[in-house]
């Protein structure tokens, strides 16, 4: 008997489980979402921003019909017919500058019937419109869009456009004119400017409401420097009568002058209710009482102190041109407790940062780094030729100008270094 032999074969067929499906599927519909967006891109954004729009003129609506309901007020502005559609104005636009530029406005709905009026992205930052209007139709607001099917950079619609406020007065007479060589920056007291004016010795006043002078106030010789302000009264340095100014802002009147030292160029330092004013030529600083405006002490500094002196707590420190150092004054016993030694010639204001200070050494064109915890001279840093003035502080960078070399140098005041 021939042997036979058996072939079992399986049962189970070639093919796909379920899980590999579903897989191949997923991976099919995130390639025809790709190809339909990368083939017609803003057809899709234009659809999504449409969206957002159709949403917010629908809450637009409904804020206004709420409003209307509790109130049984409709504004005005909003006129019957769409062909009467109105653009609504952005919160930032006042109501009087929406109404006479044809807008209307609903500033009385946020927050109560709405949590913000909202802009159509496609609005300019300097356009007063919304990018909605708004109409009633049989007693009920109707809101749309005006600009469906746009996008970002697309001529925009429902626009409107806010004049820019006139700052400039017609019946002024500009430039205003005050005395003759005001040399520093006005000081603003309430509305009114003081202008110091060098040569004709007195300080203008005027009404920055109107844009007119309202008076020339006579002080001392030569009031080179800004003044300062203490309550009511401007202190007003006088360079070549060796004497401060006070003047009532109250009255726009000189009510006294105190005798200081000799060559007061610049402005005072206040410091509680004292004034210390630096005497260039005097080589010393003279301290005020400013409640009894009068002369409690002189304090002996460096040689040519010409800048004003600058406080850390509850020291001043006073730049002396001409024997090259920085004079510290403690002001609570009103002494000079010493001096630190920096480069040549520090004409200006130190500029504190911190605990440091950094004084401009105009000849020997570098910048001294002083530890005011130690009052040590810590660094000096190279810039370039003649830095004339105090250095600008940016952050954590100070910009020092150089005038003879035309640039200004950038010291990171991290690593007391000069940027490459």
């Amino acid at each position: 008997m021939k042997n036979l032999k058996l072939r079992v074969t399986s049962s189970r067929k070639e093919g796909f489980t379920l899980i590999e499906l579903l897989l191949v599927i997923g991976i099919i519909g995130v390639i025809m979402g790709i190809v339909v967006v990368s083939v017609a891109p803003r057809r899709h954004f234009i659809s999504a921003r449409d969206s957002e729009r159709l949403h917010a003129s629908k809450q637009l609506q409904k804020a206004i019909y709420d409003h209307l309901i509790y109130t049984w007020e409709m504004s005005s502005a909003i006129q019957k017919g769409e062909e009467n559609a109105k653009p609504i104005c952005k919160e930032s636009v006042s109501d009087a500058e929406c109404a006479a530029n044809g807008g209307v406005p609903l500033s009385s709905l946020p927050p109560t019937y709405i949590t913000r009026i909202p802009v159509d992205v496609v609005m300019p930052a300097d356009d007063g419109g919304t990018g909605y209007m708004v109409y009633q139709e049989s007693g009920r607001p109707r809101v749309y869009s005006a600009n469906m099917g746009k996008l970002e950079g697309d001529a925009p619609g429902g626009t409107i456009t806010i004049a820019a406020e006139e700052n400039c007065i017609a019946e002024a007479a500009y430039p205003i004119a005050v005395g003759v060589m005001p040399y520093s920056s006005p000081i603003l007291v309430g509305t009114k400017l003081y202008v110091t004016n060098g040569l004709t010795s007195n300080v203008s006043a005027i009404d920055t409401s109107t844009d007119t002078k309202l008076i020339d106030i006579g002080v001392g010789s030569g009031p080179y420097s800004s003044p300062t302000l203490v309550g009511t009264k401007l202190y007003v340095a006088n360079r070549f009568s060796n004497n401060v100014s006070v003047i009532d802002t109250l009255t726009d009147t000189e009510i006294t002058k105190i005798d200081v030292g000799s060559d007061p160029y610049s402005s005072p330092t206040l410091v509680g209710t004292k004034l210390y004013v630096a005497n260039g030529t005097g080589d010393d600083v003279s301290v005020i009482d400013t409640t009894t405006d009068t002369e409690i002490a002189r304090i002996d500094v460096g040689d040519d102190p010409y800048a004003s002196p600058i406080l850390v707590g509850t020291k001043l420190y006073v730049a002396n041109a001409l024997s090259n150092d920085i004079s510290v004054i403690d002001t609570t016993t009103d002494t000079n407790i010493g001096e630190i030694g920096v480069g040549n010639f520090p004409f200006t204001s130190p500029t504190p940062v911190g605990t440091k200070l950094y004084v401009v050494n105009r000849l020997s064109n570098n910048v001294s780094v002083i530890d005011t915890t130690t009052d040590t001279e810590i660094e000096r840093i190279s810039v370039g030729s003649d830095p004339y003035s105090s250095p600008t502080l940016v952050g954590t960078k100070l910009y020092v100008a150089n005038r003879f070399s035309s640039n200004v140098s950038v010291i990171d005041t991290l690593t007391d270094t000069a940027c490459d």
